[in-house]
């Protein structure tokens, strides 16, 4: 579902861009892995933003869960789910010295190829 998948990378983004100081450019940081050995295809988007409040960030996925003024807090909630109906994994986590990551996994076979 290449508009499920869509969604999921522009609320990724978006989250990105509104993490970042107004001052300050923002990195965004896409890696794509083909893992035969393990079986997965793996993306991870970086960014140079504030991360995940430290508060939330074993909840990030929860509905609801928000540190931003104007959020709903289902942003993150909607990127599970899609990825969730696809099979997938997804992951949260900060980087030093600042910034986020989220990284998406989906098994890789040749039935769903």
């Amino acid at each position: 579902d290449a508009n499920g998948i869509s969604r999921v990378l522009i609320n990724l983004v978006k989250n990105s861009a509104e993490s970042v100081e107004d001052s300050r450019d923002l990195i965004v940081s896409v890696t794509t892995q083909y893992l035969p050995s393990e079986g997965i295809v793996r993306l991870s988007m970086a960014d140079n933003g504030d991360g995940f409040d430290e508060a939330v960030i074993e909840r990030v996925f929860e509905p609801y869960v928000t540190t931003k003024v104007k959020g709903s807090g289902l942003g993150m909630a909607i990127v599970q789910n899609i990825i969730e109906q696809h099979d997938g994994r997804i992951f949260a986590g900060n980087v030093e010295p600042n910034g986020a990551i989220v990284t998406i996994e989906f098994e890789y076979t040749k039935e769903n190829v």
